[in-house]
């Protein structure tokens, strides 16, 4: 049995209208982990990443949780650094990753982001 390279007859990626944090996908990656959200990247200079959906659940649900009570979470000082350096409230935050969520493509597992 053999195993064959083969290539992909159809990938289309179309992204969606949510975009934010202009210049700041290195600090929205920075957040996501604080989150509990690990974005994982080819290497280190692509401008490509992707979050396990499950992850990125629990990250919107720490931010939840952030929001009601900031002092619950053992990461919440580099939560705040990161939402000062966006310049966004919490909620703001929030809203945001709402909206990838609901546009994002899911089917695999994944949300993919790319920043440009």
């Amino acid at each position: 049995m053999g195993r064959k390279v083969h290539v992909a007859k159809r990938y289309i990626i179309e992204w969606g209208d949510c975009a934010a944090f202009n210049w700041g996908d290195e600090t929205f990656i920075d957040l996501l982990k604080a989150l509990g959200a690990d974005a994982i990247r080819d290497c280190e200079y692509s401008d490509d990443f992707e979050v396990i959906e499950s992850e990125y659940y629990d990250a919107i649900e720490n931010l939840r949780v952030y929001i009601s009570d900031p002092h619950m979470l053992t990461e919440r000082d580099y939560i705040a650094e990161g939402l000062n350096k966006l310049g966004i409230t919490a909620e703001e935050l929030l809203d945001t990753m709402h909206r990838y969520w609901e546009e994002a493509d899911i089917h695999d597992g994944w949300l993919h982001f790319t920043s440009f």
